[in-house]
């Protein structure tokens, strides 16, 4: 997982498109 601190909108982003 990478660090929130880069881009946690990013993070957020790839988790919802899985779903």
């Amino acid at each position: 997982m990478l660090p929130q601190q880069q881009m946690p909108m990013k993070i957020h982003n790839y988790l919802v498109s899985s779903l």
